[in-house]
């Protein structure tokens, strides 16, 4: 299969008569479109092979440097390991990594009493000063103690849906239903409930007297905005015009445009997907490792990127939260209305007290607001969200 897509300027060889990049921007073309495990395969397969030399990973910054995806794709290079001999084992060794377990070595030969080699271990861990072999490697979540120490405990609670705020309920539903496929599960005069395809529940909040976003304007701030992906930049982005959104700045791999309630978001390109698909929501926010560490411990998602400004938490395809850091950050003065929310995230959880207790622990504070099974908290950015719980 050939992928084609604009190839920025840099040097080029010839593989008998063919224009080819050279192995490293081959490498950093591959790491930008791909999710984290395929990139770092991708890194420590060319290390091993020795297609790219131990120094040439470190020019891969300004290699990437203003092209979409690039935040995710230094973290990819930060994690490359040429001694990985195989992509199973860059995945074992990453999710050993993520569940704060990482080994002290790739490979090890396990010999007899008599210095006759029996075999290699892949990824061992030192066990009271003798190497023993992990029979797993399962991230456990990562939350931190009270003395900031990282420590593979259970989450505070689960995603369940991101709600979105609109003056046209009905109007936004069925431009998300156009657009991306989203399929409308529930519906009354306040809210509708919308889920996709790949595992996301999206809500749509009616607020009468909503004021939308003016992107990029920093006094009416977005808060927070979706990243779909499209096989096809020029045609999402046409039909997405026509179904009302309204174009607001083109880039080499995406698109930013507003949807007919003045939400900002993105249309990137996934050209070897035919679908269009909701890759995260990204919040906006003062710091975003700060905030990404809270809402690691509060869903209990692993951190899988931070740096630049940028950060994420869970995997690619697993309903990811991102967060962008922004110079002039204004947060929502929640229920005030001059300063709306726009955007907020409801999480389960199994006891109410116990869930909020654990939330407040590690940074949120309560609002004003609660009902039957749902309670109003600010996370350390000041934007709101819900705890939910089951009433019997």
């Amino acid at each position: 299969m050939v992928h084609q897509f604009e190839r920025p300027a840099h040097p080029l060889l010839t593989t008998d008569g063919i224009p080819t990049t050279t192995p490293l921007h081959t490498v950093v073309d591959l790491i930008l479109r791909e999710h984290r495990y395929r990139a770092v395969s991708v890194l420590d397969s060319a290390l091993n092979r020795g297609l790219v030399t131990a120094d040439e990973p470190a020019l891969a910054p300004g290699l990437i440097r203003g092209r979409r995806g690039a935040a995710a794709a230094r973290g990819h290079v930060a994690e490359a390991d040429g001694r990985a001999q195989s992509p199973l084992e860059t995945r074992a060794r990453l999710r050993c990594v993520d569940g704060r377990v990482p080994p002290d070595v790739l490979q090890m030969e396990v010999r007899d009493g008599d210095g006759y080699l029996l075999g290699p271990v892949d990824l061992p861990n030192r066990v009271r000063g003798a190497y023993a072999p992990r029979p797993t490697c399962r991230p456990r979540k990562a939350t931190r103690d009270v003395g900031g120490a990282w420590q593979g405990v259970g989450m505070i609670g689960e995603l369940k849906t991101v709600v979105v705020d609109a003056a046209d309920i009905a109007g936004l539903a069925a431009f998300y239903a156009g657009l991306a496929g989203w399929t409308q599960i529930y519906a009354d005069d306040e809210w509708i409930t919308m889920t996709t395809d790949d595992g996301w529940r999206i809500g749509l909040q009616y607020a009468p007297v909503h004021v939308p976003p003016r992107w990029p304007d920093p006094a009416y701030p977005q808060q927070a905005h979706f990243d779909l992906r499209v096989p096809d930049l020029a045609e999402g982005t046409a039909r997405a015009v026509a179904l009302g959104a309204t174009l607001l700045r083109e880039n080499e791999t995406w698109h930013t445009l507003a949807d007919p309630a003045g939400h900002p978001f993105d249309l990137c390109l996934r050209a070897d997907d035919p679908k269009t698909t909701l890759m995260g929501v990204m919040l906006d926010c003062p710091d975003a490792e700060k905030l990404s560490v809270f809402y690691s411990e509060l869903l209990g998602k692993p951190i899988t990127f931070q740096g630049d400004g940028m950060a994420m938490i869970g995997e690619e395809g697993a309903r990811p939260v991102l967060f962008q850091q922004v110079e002039t950050y204004t947060p929502p003065q929640w229920p005030g209305r001059a300063h709306p929310q726009q955007f907020h995230l409801d999480v389960t959880v199994d006891d109410i007290e116990a869930g909020e207790r654990a939330a407040l622990a590690i940074g949120a504070r309560r609002l004003p607001g609660e009902g039957d099974n749902w309670r109003v908290y600010a996370d350390p950015a000041g934007k709101p969200f819900c705890l939910l719980w089951s009433v019997k």
